[in-house]
């Protein structure tokens, strides 16, 4: 197989992006995942990468329609303060069909980061500005021509984008812009970051909602489960800023009135640092799972099939808003949670990228305690951890520099180079 570097393009130089008096970035997207691991570190990247001033750069951000949307994006984002203006879904939806006029600054583009990819389509055309999309898997292979440039997650999504068609000059590795922040963050080996020989294990209980609400009890119960079997256990829950503030002090007041219960240090800022002092982890399914990979902590993702009928899942496309219907989504979504472990060999992103089982997926009729004895066997074993990081590392998941890449090849879309 020639190099990778022979099959698809690269970024080019930074010196290839001549200076400009004004350009507007769209970013499009929604749900927490994609707002924290994509969306923010490209406006970030936007915002250091274009010369001059601030007023060089306005950037939009356009928040599509999602299932996997918790419900206080724009808030967190807006906290942010990253971005001139937020269009929320309807707003997006408007602009894209036409209804709703939205003044962009030229020249400009738009950059998929998630969603909808006809709605981006949409927007950049009622916009009149060129689209881009980061890719991770084929979902854009059929509909490219309305693109201008391809950015893809890795080299392996690159080649098979040509494969499926997609011309080869259209795309572009990056990398992935989640492996920016996570790049920064430094991690240990072995037992004890605290240097007081107790272990640390991070339960990361989701951040919507709906899922926090099922989780968070469980993994405390979890918690407890371990503690009498080791008492200096040091536990910590890493809590979303996507979560609604008051649940999350409901559950940490319900948990510290509980007596003789082990503390818990709940963590609500610089998550992932103290991820990275970590021994071990226990998560859900998502982009945690892919995020702990790039931070090469070890970790199982969770699937307690009691919790079902609680449970359910984000449907795909048209079905999630008819379930969405009175009477109709409960069912649809435990339908659709089993099909999904039925057809999907894996759940953890980072299983699914190696074709095997790097990390434990414990996935059954599991209770808290069931839990605690396998998180206690993992502990023991440090050569079995210390192989799932090493194995983790081997991904090359991490490529500093994406969230870049990805805005100086965005800016060459909106102003290509004047022939001489």
């Amino acid at each position: 197989m020639p190099p990778s570097s022979e099959v698809t393009n690269r970024p080019h130089p930074r010196s290839s992006v001549a200076p400009v008096p004004a350009v507007e970035f769209i970013l499009a997207g929604n749900g927490p995942g994609e707002l924290q691991g994509w969306i923010a570190p490209v406006a970030r990247a936007a915002r250091a990468l274009v010369p001059a001033s601030a007023s060089d750069v306005k950037l939009t951000l356009a928040l599509s329609p999602t299932q996997f949307a918790g419900g206080r994006e724009r808030d967190v984002a807006q906290s942010w303060g990253l971005f001139d203006r937020i269009l929320d879904p309807a707003a997006a939806v408007r602009v894209s069909l036409g209804l709703e006029r939205c003044a962009v600054r030229q020249p400009g583009v738009l950059v998929h980061l998630g969603g909808d990819l006809l709605l981006s389509a949409r927007l950049a055309a009622q916009l009149r500005v060129a689209a881009c999309a980061f890719a991770e898997t084929m979902l854009v292979a059929g509909r490219y021509r309305r693109f201008r440039r391809i950015f893809a997650a890795t080299d392996s999504v690159a080649r098979e984008l040509i494969a499926r068609g997609v011309p080869k000059t259209l795309v572009v590795v990056t990398g992935d812009p989640r492996g920016d922040a996570l790049a920064m963050v430094g991690r240990s080996t072995g037992l004890a970051r605290s240097g007081s020989g107790a272990p640390v294990i991070s339960y990361l209980p989701g951040s919507r909602d709906r899922f926090f609400a099922i989780f968070a009890p469980f993994f405390l119960e979890t918690v407890r489960a371990v503690a009498q079997r080791i008492p200096d256990v040091r536990s910590q829950f890493i809590i979303s800023e996507f979560l609604t503030p008051s649940l999350v002090a409901d559950v940490a007041a319900t948990a510290q009135a509980e007596s003789g219960g082990p503390a818990v240090q709940w963590i609500t800022e610089e998550g992932w640092k103290a991820v990275a002092r970590s021994d071990f982890a226990v998560t859900i399914p998502g982009t945690n799972t892919l995020e702990l990979a790039m931070a090469a902590v070890p970790f199982a993702v969770l699937v307690p099939t009691l919790h079902l009928a609680r449970l359910g899942a984000p449907l795909e496309g048209a079905l999630e808003w008819v379930a969405r219907l009175p009477g109709l989504g409960a069912p649809l979504r435990r339908a659709g949670l089993r099909a999904y472990l039925r057809k999907e060999r894996y759940v953890a992103i980072p299983n699914k990228r190696a074709g095997r089982a790097i990390v434990p997926e414990w996935i059954g009729p599991l209770q808290p305690a069931d839990v605690a004895a396998r998180v206690m066997e993992i502990l023991a074993d440090g050569d079995a951890r210390a192989a799932m990081a090493a194995s983790l590392r081997d991904l090359n998941l991490v490529q500093p520099g994406a969230a870049q890449s990805i805005v100086r090849e965005a800016l060459r879309v909106a102003m290509p180079p004047t022939p001489s």
